[in-house]
């Protein structure tokens, strides 16, 4: 249990770190920036549903969903010059945190 929670506070650094990037998004680019911030949400609540449901399975595979269009949305912000590769590179790392330890819940699920 304890574990899980190590993946929430990855997940809450996550959304703390891009709140303070994507303020500074362009206008024009207002629907990258809502899909990434509803995206990251969405993530979170995800993750607490899948700490307390019955069907992990399909929870953890909606949640590597997530992650995956977050890893694009930030490769598409920076394609557009809304991030710097130091925000990209920064941005990327956390997620591939987060990635690894919701493999390590699945492969921890599947043992039981």
């Amino acid at each position: 249990m304890n574990d899980k929670f190590k993946i929430v506070n990855n997940v809450k650094d996550f959304i703390k770190n891009i709140d303070k990037i994507i303020i500074n998004y362009p206008r024009s680019e207002f629907n990258l920036k809502n899909r990434i911030e509803n995206t990251s949400y969405d993530l979170l609540e995800l993750i607490y549903l899948g700490n307390s449901c019955e069907d992990k399975d399909y929870i953890q595979r909606q949640i590597v969903s997530k992650i995956s269009m977050l890893v694009f949305y930030i490769e598409i912000s920076y394609d557009k010059k809304c991030i710097s590769l130091k925000k990209l590179n920064l941005l990327s790392s956390k997620l591939d945190i987060i990635r690894k330890m919701i493999y390590g819940w699945i492969k921890s699920e599947s043992k039981l």
